[in-house]
């Protein structure tokens, strides 16, 4: 895993675990035993395409394929320059001299978590 989704990875885990590694399911507690297979064909083109969005999520081109196909639409990692801008604002946020500034700095750092960050 590049540095880069490593960092976003660790903060993300830290945002929903309180800095613990995510649980693992004991055997049979929200563990699906998963022995189908299903095969899809597709062009050398197609395949380099699904691949890079696959990448550019942080998850492996059968996730993306499996989430996509259920409906779902991964996101992909916010680039290390996002969390640099959201870490200024907090601290701009700190040091805001008046209520009504401080309440758009927050505002603005809900906003762009919310498109970002959040699924």
């Amino acid at each position: 895993m590049p540095k880069s989704q490593s960092k976003a990875a660790d903060f993300l885990a830290a945002l929903l675990f309180g800095g613990l590694p995510p649980p693992i399911p004991r055997k049979g507690e929200m563990y699906m035993e998963k022995d189908i297979r299903i095969a899809v064909r597709v062009t050398a083109k197609e395949k380099e395409k699904i691949q890079s969005k696959a990448r550019k999520c942080g998850i492996s081109t059968t996730e993306y394929v499996k989430q996509r196909a259920l409906g779902y639409e991964p996101r992909g990692i916010p680039p290390d320059a996002l969390f640099l801008c959201l870490e200024k604002l907090g601290e701009l946020a700190d040091k805001a001299s008046s209520p009504k500034l401080d309440k758009e700095i927050s505002d603005v750092l809900k906003g762009i978590t919310a498109v970002f960050l959040l699924p």
